[in-house]
C-alpha cells in the first residue's frame, strides 16, 4: 500500500453510539498521532507533551519514539504533580485480561 494511503481506523459501535480512533502514519498506530472522535460529546484527551521530532534513521520515522517520549513526559508530570495518571503494569494487566476475555467470548460465543 503507498504510504500515503496507510491509514489506522478502529472503530467501535454500540447501543449509545460509536467510537473511533484514527492515525494517519505508514508505520502505524505506535507511531504517529492518534484522533479519538465520538458521536457523544466527551472531554478529548490532552494533547501530546512529545513533539517525536528526534534523531531518527530515516525521514519516515521521524516521531517513531513519541509514545515512549509521551510516556516520560506523562511520568515527569505524575512525578511533579504527585499524581499517578502514567499506565503502569495495572493497566497492562487490566489489558491483557480484557483482551483474555474477549478472546474467550469469541471461541466460545458466551460473554463473561
Amino acid at each position: 500500500m503507498p504510504a500515503p494511503d496507510a491509514n489506522f481506523s478502529l472503530e467501535v459501535r454500540g447501543s449509545d453510539g460509536w467510537l473511533k480512533l484514527t492515525g494517519n502514519h505508514p508505520a502505524g498506530v505506535q507511531v504517529g498521532d492518534l484522533t479519538l472522535s465520538s458521536n457523544i460529546d466527551f472531554t478529548p484527551p490532552v494533547s501530546p507533551v512529545a513533539i517525536g521530532t528526534g534523531p531518527t534513521a530515516a525521514d519516515i520515522w521521524t516521531g517513531a519514539s513519541i509514545n515512549v517520549g509521551e510516556v516520560y513526559a506523562s511520568l515527569a508530570d505524575d512525578i511533579t504533580n504527585g499524581t499517578h495518571h502514567t499506565p503502569g503494569f495495572s493497566h497492562a494487566l487490566h489489558n491483557s485480561r480484557l483482551i483474555a476475555r474477549v478472546e474467550q467470548a469469541a471461541l466460545t460465543g458466551v460473554r463473561q
